[in-house]
């Protein structure tokens, strides 16, 4: 079967399942659409389209790579309210996709010297003291740079809501005026006990990446933004990422965030959390990311020992089994094969106005699927909206005949549209 043929297939149920389908779909055949689609690879253009109908989210673009070779990049809707169409050049905000940007900027530091995994990272940034002067969890002097790399640092969010929103909670209800920074907000992380012995075990956390951000400023002797559009992003040919830094404008060619169906939201950010959830890029830059850290495109990030260190599991006391899902050094699923042959990582990112999709499969198929809003659908489609990403995923991945193309050679040409 086609690759258009099981992809429509298996978004069949998704499209039908919600009242008016055929005029929704009409819609989404009338989407503005930029880039190129590589032949036989179409079909991804009405699994997007659909999607953003749905779930009424002005605009998205997919950029798929295979062993180096561009063959798709899209931009679909629009960017902004003035109904500007989405370029796959376009600029979105990332959301958690910051965060392997950061574990590659670790990772060069460890490369250079700079900083070694096993040590703790607290002695990089001994000036944070606890915000309240009082006694500290000593559990916090252990962590590592690994432990924030692979998010077994010992923070557990499922137990007491996540710290980045309590904190900012916090300082409003002091009605304390000042601008949060990494350094405050690590301050009172200072104040809260662990919620498991570090190494143990592994959950989600976006306080190790607020922390690997300090620790990459401590060791380069340059400001995180710097050292990551030096270091890693140039090399990677993704030279458009940015940063917000408090704007209340968004940048040129960068998309609006969009939240509750189509409702503007400003461009601005917590921006203390930058190195977790702050850069804004295209899907383009990000595959070109991906393509330079699995060396099939491009200067070669990491040195074959460091890539081989990004993808280990956790060691003891942490518990893996060879062959098995595991999170890796800046990833929160990494899967090794046996013989170590074939490799794969993903990462997604939420945050307000933005929905966010990166993937390395074992096939070698790099993939980046940005939206300008949320996928917030009600109770009863959730799970739906879950099988239908999970969908586009399996046929990206499955798909064994990809067409003879690079678009990477014709990107000095203008984009085509349509």
């Amino acid at each position: 079967m086609t690759i258009a043929r099981t992809l429509l297939a298996s978004l069949a149920v998704f499209a039908l399942a919600s009242p008016g389908a055929a005029q929704e779909r009409l819609s989404a055949d009338s989407l503005p659409r930029t880039g190129n689609a590589g032949p036989g690879l179409e079909a991804f253009d009405e699994a997007v389209c659909a999607m953003l109908v749905r779930h009424g989210i002005p605009g998205a673009s997919l950029a798929i790579a295979v062993e180096g070779r561009l063959v798709h990049y899209r931009g679909y809707g629009t960017a902004d309210e003035k109904g500007t169409p989405v370029r796959p050049e376009t600029l979105i905000a990332l959301s958690s996709l910051s965060k392997p940007l950061t574990a590659a900027a670790t990772l060069k530091l460890v490369e250079q010297g700079k900083l070694h995994l096993d040590e703790p990272v607290f002695a990089y940034l001994s000036e944070i003291k606890p915000f309240s002067g009082g006694r500290v969890d000593l559990r916090l002097q252990r962590v590592t740079v690994r432990h924030c790399l692979n998010h077994t640092g010992g923070w557990d969010r499922t137990r007491r809501g996540e710290p980045l929103d309590g904190i900012v909670a916090d300082v409003r209800k002091l009605d304390d005026v000042r601008t949060i920074t990494p350094e405050h907000f690590l301050s009172r992380m200072w104040d809260v006990s662990l919620d498991f012995e570090p190494g143990r075990k592994s959950v989600y956390s976006n306080v190790g990446y607020v922390i690997l951000g300090e620790v990459i400023e401590k060791a380069s002797g340059q400001s995180y933004e710097k050292y990551v559009q030096e270091h890693v992003l140039k090399p990677a040919g993704a030279t458009t990422a940015r940063l917000h830094h408090g704007e209340v404008e968004y940048f040129e060619n960068e998309s609006h965030r969009f939240v509750d169906g189509g409702k503007p939201f400003p461009p601005l950010q917590r921006t203390f959390a930058n190195a977790a959830l702050g850069w804004t890029a295209s899907s383009l830059d990000m595959v070109r990311f991906l393509c330079a850290l699995d060396g099939s495109h491009g200067e070669r990030l990491l040195r074959p020992e460091t890539q081989r260190l990004m993808l280990t599991a956790p060691p003891p006391p942490y518990q893996s089994k060879s062959g098995e899902p595991h999170p890796g050094l800046g990833w929160p699923t990494t899967i090794v094969s046996e013989d170590g042959r074939e490799f794969g990582y993903f990462q997604d990112g939420r945050n307000y106005g933005s929905r966010a999709f990166m993937k390395r499969s074992p096939r070698g198929v790099n993939w980046v699927l940005l939206f300008n809003g949320r996928l917030d659908p009600d109770a009863a489609d959730k799970k739906l909206v879950g099988d239908a990403i999970a969908h586009v995923r399996a046929r990206i991945e499955e798909q064994t005949e990809f067409p003879e193309i690079d678009y990477f050679k014709h990107l000095e040409k203008p984009v085509d549209r349509e």
